[in-house]
């Protein structure tokens, strides 16, 4: 029969004991255990599967709590299995980040005592050929999604795991263990606009070849987006509707276009700006190639309407898991909350172990009635920080805390301008799991809700039930969509907040009890309504924890505290690294840090400078320093 190809439950679950108190000094508990062998039941499961034609497709959705050891149970487990080749599983392993992937291999060697693991993503040098060879493999999400790119240009997802799913090393030929670190992003989305399409028809005048069919699909989409313009103007209520494009160009292949965009001999930026650059060629390149990416889908899966906040866009999505692989193991700390699980009928979600953690030293103040969206906070970014931090330094201790604060993107370097009496950490939303950089802070604030666009509610609708046209669908149909919609965004929401709470010290399990640290959170809603809604949900996945309601921020005539200024070093290196792609004038950059403007251009002198902190900013997020004429503001432009 040969040697078994998984790991006997009570030896992992015994040598997990070992390693989780005795290398990692943490302290285990019967329920914590009993999560340990969930895991190993679902791995042992993943890989016996793999010859069940009835459970091969399955996704086990397993559910442990953070700090319950999941990640470490992963490499524990793989560092376990056969250090024999020929009688290895294969195992592919899915994390979020590339530092993530880098150092679960090297601990995978580490505790196997032998190198059997290998990080590929794009930082590293090996090929795709060379991946069959190594027993485990650790990629990234974003690595998952570039081989789609790569393999898929068919606009079909047949056959795109082929590079990370095959192993030379056992009869079938493929890795019987896969296992995805946090919830995978099954679903692609892709957008256009006017200028997008705008964009492309311009360079298609220049391109070589006639490209007739994807001229027609391109002006047949900017008819459509100017029809809803006049319509928009006659009746608003009607035409900000979401719409299905059913009359569009389908399987046209964008692939031979794309490759052509990339032509070293064709000077885009010449023939759109009428000026010779390589900079601006590269960034025009990069764009015309995603809009072609978008359209490609498009052409494949469905497109339809959408207007919001004044832009009106071209949609559409696909399922980024092909219809015959096979399933992997999910370790999902939220999952229960995720309504994407109910959708995806490929996936059995099981319920975790009771009793594992107990918040009852973690006290939440939820305050209502703030702004809390990313457009309103971005109007008057200095303002609100100012008042934010003028009411934490009231409440927390210059000596003793330490906070985390979460916000949004374009906030964040605002934020860092400031000094204020507490030590503060900062991070904005979609740059937070994975991270386990702030674990010994012992306040969070979640200043801002990571509210997501409703077309990617509508993207992951019409992916697993449609496609359903909005404004022809039947009454039972719209009420059906309307409430999955809504309890995708609300689910959504709930797992960035929990998931940021956990980035603080509470993650780590103190005492047998589950118990952690005692840790304050601070969390702004929109309104009583809205609190009221999520509240409940955070008292289940977190239970023990204490809900106390506060006021923030009141904008009564009580004299605030004067915050102290940064010296916007850290600050301007954040603002570069979390810059949108484009151009950004000397100006406005000072102005919506608050500098003054000697202040800036000490940072200008420092942006120059390649040995200076600034500088290394510059380098590293690719950020470039121009001035278009003699005279005019300086330019900070990113490609």
């Amino acid at each position: 029969m040969g040697e078994k190809q998984y790991i006997d439950i009570e030896d992992f679950v015994t040598r997990m004991r070992e390693h989780w108190t005795t290398n990692l000094s943490n302290v285990s508990s019967k329920e914590l255990e009993l999560t340990w062998r969930q895991l190993a039941q679902a791995f042992k499961k993943n890989i016996l599967s793999h010859t069940d034609t009835e459970q091969r497709d399955e996704w086990l959705v397993v559910q442990p709590p953070t700090g319950s050891g999941k990640t470490q149970g992963t490499i524990l487990y793989s560092a376990m299995l056969p250090h024999k080749v020929d009688t290895h599983p294969g195992v592919l392993i899915i994390t979020r980040l590339k530092a993530e992937a880098d150092i679960v291999a090297e601990q995978i060697n580490e505790l196997a005592g032998e190198s059997t693991a290998v990080a590929h993503h794009s930082d590293t040098n090996t090929s795709f050929e060379e991946l069959r060879e190594w027993p485990v493999l650790v990629i990234t999400h974003k690595a998952y999604e570039l081989a789609l790119d790569y393999l898929g240009r068919d606009g079909s997802i047949r056959d795109t795991f082929e590079f990370f799913h095959s192993f030379d090393h056992n009869e079938e030929g493929r890795r019987k263990l896969a296992v995805v670190d946090e919830c995978l992003d099954i679903v692609e989305n892709h957008q256009i606009d006017k200028d997008g399409i705008e964009l492309v028809l311009e360079a298609l005048k220049k391109a070589p070849g006639a490209w007739r069919n994807e001229k027609d699909m391109l002006q047949k989409l900017d008819s459509h987006l100017e029809q809803q313009r006049i319509g928009l103007e006659i009746n608003p209520q009607v035409f900000k509707k979401e719409r299905m494009m059913v009359d569009y160009c389908q399987d046209l292949d964008f692939s031979s276009l794309r490759g052509a965009i990339w032509e070293k001999d064709i000077k885009w930026e010449k023939k759109i700006t009428g000026k010779y650059n390589v900079e601006v060629r590269r960034d025009i390149q990069r764009r015309i190639d995603n809009i072609l990416k978008a359209l490609e889908h498009m052409a494949k899966q469905f497109v339809y309407y959408a207007h919001h906040n004044g832009n009106q866009t071209w949609n559409t999505a696909r399922l980024l898991v092909p219809e015959d692989v096979k399933g992997a193991v999910v370790l999902d700390a939220t999952a229960g909350i995720n309504t994407i699980y109910e959708l995806f009928d490929k996936a059995v979600v099981w319920s975790a172990p009771e009793n594992v953690r107990n918040y009852q030293n973690v006290k939440l103040h939820v305050s209502t009635g703030h702004k809390v969206g990313k457009e309103s906070m971005s109007k008057n970014p200095q303002s609100i920080c100012r008042d934010l931090l003028s009411d934490l330094e009231g409440r927390f201790s210059e000596e003793d805390d330490k906070a985390l604060i979460v916000t949004h993107k374009d906030v964040e370097p605002v934020l860092m301008s400031y000094n204020p009496k507490f030590e503060m950490e900062t991070g904005h939303w979609g740059a937070l799991q994975g991270r386990n950089m702030w674990q010994d802070c012992n306040k969070i604030v979640l200043f801002g809700m990571p509210y997501l666009p409703n077309v990617l509610t509508m993207n992951a609708y019409q992916v697993f039930k449609g496609p359903v046209s909005p404004d022809l669908a039947t009454e039972d149909e719209k009420e059906h969509m309307d409430q999955t919609r809504a309890k995708l965004k609300r689910g959504w929401l709930i797992t960035d907040i929990i998931q940021a709470f956990n980035r603080v010290q509470c993650r780590k399990v103190t005492d047998g009890e589950g118990n952690c640290e005692p840790t304050e959170g601070y969390v702004l809603f929109k309104s009583m309504d809205e609190a009221q809604q999520i509240i409940p949900v955070i008292e289940r996945e977190m239970p023990g924890i204490e809900i106390v309601w506060s006021s923030m921020m009141e904008t009564s005539k009580k004299k605030k505290t004067r915050v102290s200024r940064s010296d916007a070093v850290d600050s301007f290196c954040k603002f570069l690294e979390v810059m949108d792609q484009g151009e950004c004038s000397k100006t406005d950059v000072q102005n919506h840090l608050g500098l003054s403007p000697r202040k800036m251009d000490e940072l200008v002198k420092q942006a120059r400078d390649p040995e200076s902190k600034v500088g290394q900013a510059m380098l590293e997020n690719e950020v470039t320093l121009k001035q278009k004429r003699k005279g005019k503001s300086l330019i900070f432009n990113k490609p």
